[in-house]
């Protein structure tokens, strides 16, 4: 299924309460998530926002943040990105097996290398990306006043 047609389906599959796919859309509206708990009565000061940008720009940086807030020793110095495009279409049990003996097995070696398929998806079209961002401005602009950070990249 294309995105495009995933968000055109988006409302009656969440009416008739398919959750095969989450709500693409309502979960994009973090100044609705983050207002839920803030008004159940939520301190902002108990409150961190760690934007993805931030986590994959300065990795290490981000991660110090978080645990700095939460109070405990910064244990990671280092934090690899790892691309989970790749998925291996073997279930865990044989994939499991190949992998305890691809050191052993050339055969098996092989078997895993190629289990593994890159599965990107096919690039947004032009026009549901003006979509989304006329959609999600101005919840866009509530999360960069809620958090205190410019978000003007996001709304284009």
């Amino acid at each position: 299924m294309s995105f495009e047609q995933a968000l055109a389906e988006e409302p009656g599959r969440v009416s008739n309460g398919d959750w095969r796919f989450a709500p693409l859309t309502g979960k994009g509206l973090y100044a609705d998530q983050l207002n839920r708990y803030l008004e159940g009565g939520l301190d902002r000061s108990r409150l961190q926002v760690v934007l993805l940008e931030d986590l994959v720009a300065e990795p290490e940086s981000a991660l110090a943040t978080i645990q700095n807030f939460l109070g405990v020793e910064a244990i990671l110095t280092e934090m690899p990105l790892v691309n989970r495009a790749k998925i291996s279409v073997l279930p865990f049990p044989i994939r499991r097996l190949l992998f305890w003996n691809r050191r052993r097995s050339v055969l098996a070696r092989k078997a895993l290398a190629a289990s593994f398929r890159v599965d990107y998806p096919e690039p947004m079209k032009p026009e549901t990306r003006a979509k989304l961002v006329e959609m999600f401005i101005g919840p866009n602009e509530e999360l960069a006043r809620l958090i205190d950070r410019d978000l003007f990249g996001w709304n284009r």
